[in-house]
């Protein structure tokens, strides 16, 4: 058995902050979902997301009580303001017109979920690894806590706080690079802040800002060792300024951000969007499902790390595709895998859904952030593999 990275290796992980205009469309693609299951538990969504100059919201919702026009209204202007957005930080909702374009499912797909098969045509991935314990690329963690601190301030000073309080912006992102030798993280060897903040800040107050984020980067990787004072470079907002963000200026698109709020590079994207879809797309019921066998796999120490493959065909309830990459931490072949995996795991469409909980509604907003690493969802539960 060999390390998940032999050798050397950068690996990288994006994410944007709460605010991001990616992040935001995939938020209020979210709360839809959960609003259209919370009024019908057997209903469909699919829900696409643009924020701009206008809001456009629309998609397919079938549905025994659809949510009216002015509550989805409301859904999408609390959600902005939710996350800091107003007339100061560029985008104030109320002046902005929203576009509600939503019809029914097409009656074709309708059938063909109803009868046990897929809705659509579509591969997936799943990963996990051994490397920590959420089972998750150590780089995308790194990324994701950082952007935490940026939107909610843990572990700094009074006088820090009031800083950026008065002067950080919600929007932004954050990007790391995590060098990786023997197949063990060593150190951060960059990583890069995009930081929005007002737009009069003066020279002094915004070196200060800069100087308190790179400084609570640096207690961040220290403590966890990961910082090289010689290797681990930080860059904070490189264009210099940051005065002017939010949708105006990046338009915010539901669906961008998947492959970074999964698992970053390490497994990349395949498929179409999980975000705003109800548990009955295999977009979303095969993600999750890949997620929880390859956890029950490295769980189980059949492999330190794998990658998982699953493809649907539409209106057929069992995959056309179970495959595995164990990376070479695994001793046991794929189709040993296979085997293992088939005797369980119920893969047919219908009783994943109904397995993952995927009709409650509670679950699609806490995933409008991340997917993954959340205990309380049922997909990050492990399965106790035993052979065939």
């Amino acid at each position: 058995m060999t390390n998940t990275y032999p050798g050397y290796r950068i690996v990288t992980a994006q994410i944007g902050r709460q605010a991001h205009p990616d992040v935001l469309a995939n938020r209020i693609a979210q709360q839809g979902v959960a609003e259209v299951l919370s009024r019908d538990p057997a209903a469909r969504a699919d829900l696409n997301v643009i924020l701009g100059n206008k809001v456009y919201f629309g998609g397919q919702i079938r549905s025994e009580n659809p949510p009216e026009e002015d509550r989805l209204r409301e859904i999408i202007i609390k959600t902005v303001k939710g996350v800091g957005y107003s007339e100061e930080w560029g985008y104030d909702i109320s002046k902005v017109p929203i576009i509600i374009d939503v019809n029914s499912q097409s009656p074709n797909i309708n059938n063909a979920v109803n009868n046990g098969g897929a809705g659509d045509t579509i591969r997936k991935c799943g990963f996990a690894t051994s490397e920590n314990e959420k089972f998750l690329p150590f780089p995308h963690l790194v990324a994701r806590d950082i952007a935490y601190k940026l939107d909610r301030f843990p572990g700094y000073s009074v006088r820090e706080m009031k800083k950026m309080e008065s002067f950080l912006g919600p929007d932004g992102k954050v990007n790391v690079a995590v060098a990786y030798e023997g197949g063990e993280p060593k150190y951060v060897s960059d990583l890069i802040v995009g930081a929005q903040h007002s737009k009069d800040i003066n020279k002094k107050d915004l070196d200060e800002l800069i100087s308190i984020i790179t400084n609570d980067i640096v207690r961040y990787l220290t403590v966890r060792n990961l910082y090289d004072s010689l290797k681990t470079k930080i860059l904070v907002n490189g264009a210099g300024l940051f005065g002017y963000g939010g949708p105006i200026i990046d338009r915010g698109v539901k669906g961008k951000k998947d492959a970074d709020h999964t698992y970053g590079d390490i497994v990349g994207h395949t498929g179409g969007s999980a975000y705003g879809k109800d548990g009955s797309k295999v977009d979303l019921h095969a993600l999750l499902l890949a997620r929880q066998i390859a956890l029950s796999i490295v769980k189980s120490r059949l492999a330190k790390a794998v990658k998982v493959q699953l493809g649907y065909a539409i209106g057929q309830e069992e995959p056309y595709v179970l495959d595995f990459d164990t990376m070479g931490t695994s001793l046991i072949q794929s189709d040993e895998l296979e085997r293992t995996v088939k005797a369980n795991f119920k893969l047919k469409s219908k009783e994943v859904i109904e397995n993952l909980d995927l009709s409650n509604p509670e679950h699609y907003v806490p995933m409008a952030k991340y997917f993954f690493g959340n205990a309380s969802f049922p997909w990050e539960k492990a399965v106790e593999l035993r052979g065939t």
